[in-house]
């Protein structure tokens, strides 16, 4: 059997399990590949493209039985003509919130093709949305593009673990979930590692490590989460949502364990580091429920019988969430105004007044960081966003009535919603975008001018010294790097 992926990833910032005997992949990233007369890779153009014309131009005996469309959030190109395509045409959704609008994206353009199968291959969140659009054959196959192979795993796995901590890169924006787990786990002094970009690199630190702390931005189950599971590492991890899927997978139980907060997270390493025989069990339970379901030969198995049969790799979930409420295009196009509240804080507080739509809340629900609260705020108590009234000063993000007139301080966030954002938070969101911007681009001129503005404006804004700080040691200033971490300290004095 021969499969076709279509992909936006570069060559190698994405390898493919092994799921067929021959396996092409198509993308504006990829070469075009020959060897011998046998095609292994195709360039296409960004954007929309027609993938029948790219498949009639293949030789005849290395034509795809399966088209696999991977896609995600951040995903630039759209094979179209599908309808043109024989064979099973299969949809891979990854993590469509790496992107605020990319969940809409998502189901647009699965809506605007006929894909014989829809196949979430991270987190489960996403099913209700797309069942809410009116879209069928929806699959959850967690893992399914995980790229470690059987032959890697008695390397990785290691006996002997260092007790230590693999934790992710830091992310340059300063709430997210990886942030939040470094910052948490060196305050309370334990030993971590950050963990390579480099695959091979990665998935042996991972072995070698006695934990692995994996964050989940949005809920989204990403591939060090899998890694994890095959090297034989505890994992912890956060914010899962409470239909995370948890109870699909593991009916009796999961193979790892999951903190509430950051604080309980670094506790719960810290007594697993201090006791590491404790946690044996969970661990061999995770390499044996990865060798299970995503080893190989079952996987691909269990792949072959979705495609084929739409025999499911995990049981259905509930028909809950969105699906049971009127969804509407206007609901989604509020995920980028929800996104936008998590430069305000890890946690955003959000208060859902009474008699707001269902879709609103399940809006809500689609990202776990968010605190959702129905309880009326008091006077003066600090929530972030307000949905379904006006009558919470202290929210910068308010979402009333469609065509209702802008409170003052606010701005619209697109025109005729009913969603506005404080202006003042609006102006710093986007002073500190342009100054990370410049510096990203080397552009020190732009980025240090972008700096100075920031500061000046908002002199108490520690985002602002990070970045000012970032630059100055860049640009090998160490006067100016030593400004702005006292700024840093000063204002934040427990980091």
């Amino acid at each position: 059997m021969r499969i076709l992926f279509s992909t936006s990833a570069a060559p190698l910032g994405m390898a493919w399990p092994n799921l067929a005997d021959e396996q092409l992949v198509c993308g504006p990233l990829q070469l075009d590949s020959d060897l011998d007369g046998q095609v292994f890779s195709r360039r296409t153009p960004a954007g929309d493209f027609d993938l029948a014309a790219l498949i009639a131009a293949l030789p005849a005996d290395q034509r795809p039985d399966v088209v696999a469309v991977v896609a995600d959030g951040l995903t630039a190109a759209w094979p179209r003509n599908l309808a043109g395509c024989v064979g099973s045409r299969i949809l891979l959704v990854g993590d469509s919130q790496n992107s605020p609008a990319g969940l809409a994206r998502l189901i647009d353009y699965a809506r605007s093709e006929p894909f014989d199968r829809i196949v979430f291959t991270q987190g489960c969140l996403d099913e209700p949305f797309f069942r809410a659009a009116g879209l069928h054959a929806l699959h959850w196959f967690p893992g399914l593009l995980s790229v470690v192979r059987d032959d890697l795993l008695p390397i990785i796995r290691q006996a002997d673990r260092t007790p230590a901590i693999s934790v992710p890169p830091a992310t340059r924006v300063a709430f997210s979930a990886a942030n939040a787990q470094i910052e948490a786990l060196s305050r309370a002094k334990l030993a971590v590692a950050v963990r390579p970009d480099h695959a091979e690199l990665r998935l042996e630190q991972l072995g070698r490590n006695l934990i692995a702390a994996v964050p989940l931005e949005h809920g989204e189950w990403s591939q060090a989460f899998f890694e994890a599971l095959a090297a034989g590492a505890l994992v912890v991890t956060g914010n899962l949502g409470i239909a995370a899927g948890l109870d699909r997978l593991w009916p009796n139980g999961s193979p790892l364990l999951v903190a509430d907060t950051v604080e309980e997270l670094a506790a719960v390493c810290a007594a697993r580091l201090a006791d590491p025989a404790e946690s044996a069990e969970l661990r061999r339970a995770a390499m044996a429920w990865y060798d299970g379901f995503l080893g190989e030969r079952p996987r691909r198995e269990a792949f072959w019988a979705l495609v084929r049969e739409g025999r499911a790799a995990v049981p259905p979930g509930r028909a809950t969430g969105p699906g049971a409420v009127n969804l509407e295009r206007s609901e989604l196009a509020a995920l980028p105004w929800l996104h936008l509240s998590f430069a305000a804080g890890f946690r955003p507080a959000v208060w859902v007044a009474e008699g707001v739509p269902a879709a609103r809340s399940a809006i809500c629900e689609r990202l776990p960081r968010l605190q959702v609260s129905r309880e009326r705020p008091a006077t003066g108590r600090p929530f972030d966003v307000a949905i379904g009234t006006v009558a919470a000063p202290a929210a910068i993000l308010l979402w009333g009535e469609a065509g209702a007139a802008v409170p003052a301080g606010h701005c619209e966030f697109d025109p005729g919603s009913g969603r506005s954002v404080d202006q003042k938070f609006l102006t710093k969101v986007g002073a500190r975008e342009t100054a990370w911007t410049a510096l990203e681009r080397g552009d020190y001129p732009k980025a240090l001018a972008a700096v100075k503005a920031l500061t000046a404006q908002f002199p108490g804004d520690i985002d602002a010294h990070l970045i000012a700080a970032d630059l100055f040691y860049e640009a090998g200033s160490s006067a100016g790097f030593n400004q702005h971490l006292t700024a840093i300290r000063r204002l934040n004095p427990r980091e």
